[in-house]
């Protein structure tokens, strides 16, 4: 069987359980998509072993499993970013009178999910659906510099640090001082490292659990770029990642303190 035509199957067996409330035994889901006994076998072991599926001892029957509900839990936490994320960054790209973005984590890299242009936007910069490295990108920093001491080794131990332009920074050790650095600060920046002429200032967004779940980003030409300037945007990128991180729960705005990185981290109420 095809790894194209097993995939397809096993698809097709979630979209039909989750159709009967009461679970589908072996010998139903056989019957009801054609396929053969052996093969289901196999494709149902599969899905319970990763807990996509579950199965009740005593009636036989298939059900959801826990996976589904975390995977449909992510998506609908996702869409949440983005709905109360709209009118955030509106009014951040209105303070700044530069575009302004919200990104999520995706892996190793960072997606854009929504982006507010201003009215005179640079060419290049991140558009909506676009993933970038975390190690190359502001708003990758900003969500980097806050997860646990051993994500962030496992995260520089098997990510190649490209050079995409002439100032992205590719020594690990000076990675590493940038990321305490945002910790110390609770904002991010990146002159030029993904596109030349761009400069992008970034703080992170807190979820319930102090963990961060998203980043507000603010890109402006470097042309325009001027230390008053950006100190401008940099209060309102704090301003608006508060205001979000109020509205999914947080109890406060807080950059999580202890010790990380190869150093010891300051919190962002210390500042």
């Amino acid at each position: 069987m095809s790894t194209v035509k097993s995939a397809d199957r096993s698809l097709l067996i979630l979209e039909t359980i989750a159709e009967k409330a009461s679970g589908l035994t072996h010998s139903q889901l056989s019957a009801m998509l054609q396929i053969p006994k052996s093969s289901l076998t196999s494709l149902l072991s599969s899905l319970s072993l990763r807990k996509y599926l579950v199965s009740d001892s005593a009636t036989r029957r298939y059900h959801l499993g826990p996976k589904v509900l975390s995977l449909a839990g992510r998506y609908l936490e996702n869409l949440d970013l983005v709905q109360i994320g709209h009118p955030i960054v509106d009014e951040l790209m209105a303070v700044t009178n530069e575009s302004a973005s919200l990104t999520i984590r995706q892996g190793g890299q960072v997606l854009n999910v929504y982006k507010r242009n201003c009215p005179n936007p640079i060419m290049r910069s991140l558009q909506v659906g676009d993933l970038a490295p975390m190690y190359a990108t502001a708003a990758g920093r900003a969500l980097l510099a806050y997860l646990d001491d051993k994500e962030i080794e496992g995260y520089l131990s098997t990510t190649v640090l490209t050079r995409i332009t002439h100032h992205t920074v590719t020594d690990p050790k000076k990675l590493r001082k940038i990321l305490r650095t945002v910790r110390a600060t609770g904002v991010a920046f990146c002159r030029e490292e993904l596109h030349e002429g761009s400069t992008a200032i970034s703080a992170p967004v807190f979820d319930l659990f102090g963990r961060p779940a998203a980043s507000l980003n603010v890109v402006i030409p470097t042309m325009r770029s001027t230390p008053s300037k950006e100190k401008k945007i940099e209060s309102a990128v704090r301003r608006a990642s508060r205001e979000f991180s109020e509205k999914l729960g947080a109890e406060r705005y807080s950059a999580p303190s202890g010790q990380g990185i190869s150093g010891t981290i300051v919190s962002a109420d210390q500042r």
